[in-house]
């Protein structure tokens, strides 16, 4: 081969090892499969988590429409008020 064909070929795999290294140097940030995994249990386990708060808020709002229903004045509501505090105590 000729100085001036090698000096290309050299040229050319200056390009393609630097390319290499800016590839490797972007990958090392990506998680790997066993991150990937524990994150994708604690997005899914996030996820049952919210399902279940989304059913205890709604139990939360369909006894508080309740209450609100059955209490009719302000008596009613403190004494409300104090049975709650006496079950809370005990």
């Amino acid at each position: 081969m000729s100085n001036a064909n090698d000096n290309y070929i050299k040229v050319l795999l200056e390009g393609i090892r630097d390319q290499t290294k800016a590839v490797l140097e972007g990958m090392k940030d990506l998680p790997t499969r066993w991150q990937f995994n524990e994150l994708r249990r604690d997005v899914d386990g996030l996820k049952q988590i919210t399902n279940v708060l989304k059913v205890a808020i709604a139990d939360v709002s369909q006894d508080a429409k309740a209450i609100k229903t059955g209490v009719s004045d302000s008596r009613e509501l403190a004494n409300h008020a104090r049975r709650i505090s006496r079950l809370e105590a005990a």
